[in-house]
């Protein structure tokens, strides 16, 4: 039989060169592992600082909404006060127009479906 059908076998690598590899894989597993694992840290930093934002600017829009409510309410009072039945049913009808398909109904939809889409 002829040896020259036979593949030519590699020297076997020494075992330092194989421990040296395996080191090399496992520290650029672990640095991949650290990089994901900080920007997973960052983009949790990032959506919870974002949804502080949001919620102060959602509680200083309820603290004017409510300033705005109580003084329409003083302003009511005042009216049936002062037998101005007509000037009340003027501000409710202004209301009504701007809550239900004015600036302002729009606004509230817009608000209340971003606070669903972002919790």
């Amino acid at each position: 039989m002829s040896s020259d059908n036979v593949p030519m076998r590699q020297p076997p690598e020494s075992s330092t060169d194989v421990q040296a590899q395996k080191e090399l894989l496992t520290l650029r597993e672990k640095n991949q592992f650290d990089y994901s694992m900080a920007v997973l840290a960052a983009q949790e930093r990032d959506r919870q600082a974002y949804r502080e934002h949001v919620q102060k600017i959602y509680k200083a829009s309820l603290r004017i909404w409510i300033f705005v409510g109580a003084f329409l309410l003083i302003a009511v009072i005042a009216a049936f006060i002062s037998g101005k039945e007509q000037f009340i049913l003027e501000c409710l009808k202004y209301i009504v127009a701007a809550g239900g398909g004015g600036g302002v109904g729009y606004v509230f939809g817009y608000r209340r479906r971003n606070m669903e889409t972002t919790s």
